[in-house]
């Protein structure tokens, strides 16, 4: 399950939205999610959710591993830049490679401001906006499959 929120400031009206989860929209987990063209016509993939930058890295870490390897734990996940302290949702996925055994790749993601991205935690309710630093208001929340 997933869920889609909508935060204002109260202060600037800056609109945050946020989108944690995946429901059962990804539910393979081989390397097609990661290229731009489906097997078959219900299956998604990530690729159009990906940055230039980050298909570029994926493709050639592939090429570089080759066969076999599994794409894990991919669901929609808010960051907050370390830097300008701006929130976003970005992609996140593992790729594993069965025969190491470890998660070979992650990715990183860097905000406009030359931050780095970190991931924000499940339970954490307040928010402040990046503009003015005034704490969010949550103006919505939708839950989707």
């Amino acid at each position: 399950m997933g869920q889609h929120l909508i935060y204002q400031c109260p202060k600037c009206g800056n609109i945050v939205s946020l989108n944690w989860g995946c429901g059962m929209l990804w539910h393979k987990n081989d390397k097609s999610i990661l290229y731009p063209h489906r097997a078959e016509p219900y299956e998604f993939n990530i690729y159009s959710y990906l940055i230039p930058r980050i298909r570029k890295e994926v493709h050639e870490y592939l090429e570089k591993v080759g066969d076999p390897v599994v794409v894990e734990n991919v669901y929609m996940q808010p960051y907050k830049c370390n830097k300008c302290s701006k929130i976003d949702s970005k992609i996140y996925f593992e790729i594993v490679s069965p025969k190491i055994g470890i998660r070979n790749y992650i990715p990183k993601y860097y905000c406009s401001c030359r931050g780095t991205y970190t991931k924000i935690r499940p339970n954490q309710k307040h928010f402040y906006c990046h503009l003015c630093g005034t704490e969010l208001i949550e103006d919505s929340e939708i839950m989707w499959d």
